[in-house]
């Protein structure tokens, strides 16, 4: 019993640190991304007027600092989506 509340005392000052420590350092800035994206998946039946296309969006993502630094980054993303051909709605 000692052990498991020694843990849990520890996991509890360990987490208040990192917070307090990430709220100190907090500051804004604004940037500037783009992601050129490229898709490919399926469409599946799944009722009278309904469907659903599962998939995956990739692309390079390029992120732009106010001091004019560029960083890029792999960006994979899965996609559902459901398609109503009745009304022409998708969600």
């Amino acid at each position: 019993m000692p052990v498991a509340r020694t843990s849990t005392s520890l996991f509890a000052a360990i987490l208040i640190l990192c917070l307090c420590t990430s709220q100190a350092r907090a500051e804004t800035s604004v940037i500037s991304a783009i992601i050129a994206w490229q898709g490919q998946g399926q469409i599946f039946p799944v009722g009278t007027n309904a469907h659903r296309f599962l998939g995956a969006l990739e692309g390079i993502m390029y992120v732009e600092t106010t001091d004019g630094v560029m960083n890029e980054a792999f960006v994979r993303c899965p996609i559902v989506q459901n398609i109503d051909s009745a009304d022409r709605s998708t969600s």
